[in-house]
């Protein structure tokens, strides 16, 4: 009797949470065109879509602008301006809001957009796009220059075999300085993101020349290991946030930024982050498959090796030459 009770109660049960299911699934409709436009306006999309495609290009821009060689600057320059006309025609957002509207559809539910709108028309939404979004465009730079300046010291100490020496990051100046390297140190996924880039960094030259035979070759390959793992262990995610911290306490109030930490602790708000970065790697994937896309890659590795069309081999030293530049989502508006 009772293994009949237990039996009618578990079915019972299991039908509730069918039928609670069916339920949700009915009313989980896929965002609607409208209401993604109406996202994007909000969130300033295409604002953000163009200032992030000129802080990517100006950073490309260091190169010919960083040139001694006056004869080679003016290729680099030249070259430059040919791949940015073509870069901002391809990453216009013309281009880029049908592939985000298609990739986000595929991932968020009408009522995540609807709460999103919510959350961008709300004064904390408010912050992230006047300020947020802003403040973090001008950190890649910074960061750059700082890192550019750590990596020749580590270059020159490993390549005269002295101790490692790294500084500590400079202690915050001011409570709001502190405050921000707090909100910075706990920005979600950023410490993840830098430790997988730098392991990244020193597997990559661990592989090099890992089958050589050539004696030359090894040598050069250890000392390049070695320097690399001298950038992993030296170069520390605390003294980037110290950086990036500084940049955002000059863009916001102390309130602001308390608010901000507070944000990053809603559960609610960290499940709405999670799927936001969900629907921007759908995009980043869907960029890349994009006719568009694959056009504007064949046109920028066209593009770099343009003056070689017409002009002797030694107006471009080789060893200064790279290939094109990684495709980003332009609507990415984390870190």
């Amino acid at each position: 009797m009772h293994a009949s009770i237990n039996s009618a109660v578990r079915y019972a049960a299991s039908a509730l949470v069918f039928t609670l299911a069916m339920a949700q699934a009915a009313h989980a409709e896929p965002a609607t065109k409208e209401s993604l436009q109406r996202y994007f306006a909000i969130a300033r999309f295409e604002h953000k879509n163009a200032a992030e495609v000129e802080a990517m290009l100006a950073l490309d821009a260091r190169q010919w602008q960083n040139e001694q060689d006056a004869a080679y600057k003016a290729t680099l320059k030249a070259r430059f301006e040919r791949m940015a006309a073509i870069t901002r025609e391809y990453l216009g957002w013309n281009v880029i809001e049908p592939i985000t509207i298609g990739s986000y559809q595929a991932v968020l539910q009408e009522s995540e957009v609807q709460a999103l709108i919510a959350e961008a028309q709300s004064p904390r939404g408010q912050v992230y796009i006047d300020k947020v979004g802003p403040a973090l465009l001008k950190q890649p730079a910074a960061v750059a220059a700082h890192l550019a300046r750590r990596v020749e010291e580590i270059r020159l100490r490993v390549l005269d075999n002295l101790p490692p020496a790294p500084a500590p990051p400079p202690a915050p100046a001011t409570p709001k300085e502190a405050l921000a390297q707090k909100l910075m140190l706990n920005w979600p996924g950023a410490r993840e993101e830098f430790t997988s880039n730098m392991a990244g960094v020193e597997a990559r030259a661990h592989d090099l020349f890992s089958t050589t035979e050539n004696k030359d070759l090894a040598d050069i390959a250890v000392e390049i290991r070695r320097y690399a793992t001298a950038l992993r262990t030296e170069i520390t995610f605390e003294e980037v946030s110290a950086i990036e911290a500084r940049m955002m306490a000059a863009e916001l109030s102390e309130a602001e930024i308390a608010g901000l930490i507070e944000d990053q602790n809603d559960p609610a708000r960290a499940a709405q982050r999670a799927r936001l970065e969900q629907a921007e790697a759908r995009l980043v994937e869907d960029m890349l498959a994009s006719p568009q896309i694959v056009e504007m890659k064949k046109r920028l590795e066209k593009a770099y090796f343009a003056e070689y069309d017409t002009a002797p081999a030694s107006a471009a030293p080789a060893s200064k030459a790279r290939p094109a530049k990684k495709i980003r989502s332009p609507a990415r508006t984390g870190r």
